[in-house]
């Protein structure tokens, strides 16, 4: 039996934890106070926060780095929630943020970074700029699995399907969703598509910015 200590317990972690897999057990690890507190602001909570694990054989931090001597890994969105943090409250340029979690990242002690999707692992190119190939050789995607939901609980509407977006639009394939419901519309005239999302200024792609907002 492995057991995982789980830093941070959002929506995954909470159905990870309550459905692991077999040979794993995962508990919930609280922060020690560590002078790096004082120094490493941050508006999330946890980051960079200091966490010992005593009884885990490996730590996971699901959506910010953390300081650890013990075996962690890093499961984030995308690579930008690894540099949410300040010095004294003071803005540190964002290429020595990306040089600091690299060398954070390079310590023996951390094992992998897994993102939940290629998406997100591309943001180590198109926002952190990292193609050091030995970085890269701690780097996987393995995407959220979910529980079966037995058909019987399963209730469809053969008059009007609903489909909900939300998220960054772009990042997290607003424009291919789009695309795909452009498709079926063509073949179904009872289908409906909301999308709940900010524009994306961060997109560098004006005809993608022209053409979706």
């Amino acid at each position: 039996m492995i057991r995982v200590g789980i830093t941070e317990l959002h929506g995954i972690a909470q159905e990870i934890m309550a459905n692991p897999p077999e040979g794993i057990e995962y508990v919930e690890v609280k922060s020690k106070k560590k002078w790096t507190d004082f120094f490493i602001r941050s508006p999330a909570k946890g980051v960079l926060n200091f966490f010992e694990g005593e009884d885990c054989d490996i730590l996971e931090a699901p959506l910010f780095p953390i300081l650890t001597n013990k075996p962690w890994i890093y499961t984030p969105a995308r690579f930008s929630g690894a540099t949410s943090f300040t010095f004294l409250g003071m803005p540190i340029p964002p290429f020595i943020k990306v040089f600091l979690v690299k060398l954070l990242f390079k310590r023996k002690n951390f094992i992998k970074l897994i993102f939940k999707s290629e998406a997100g692992a591309n943001t180590l190119k198109t926002y952190a700029k990292i193609t050091d190939e030995d970085f890269l050789k701690k780097v996987d995607i393995v995407y959220p699995c979910m529980r079966r939901v037995e058909d019987s609980l399963v209730r469809y509407n053969k008059k009007n399907i609903t489909f909900l977006f939300s998220g960054d639009f772009f990042l997290k394939g607003g424009a291919s969703v789009v695309d795909a419901f452009e498709k079926l519309q063509k073949e179904f005239n009872n289908i409906k598509l909301y999308i709940c999302s900010s524009p994306d200024l961060r997109i560098k792609n004006k005809e993608l910015r022209d053409r979706f907002f």
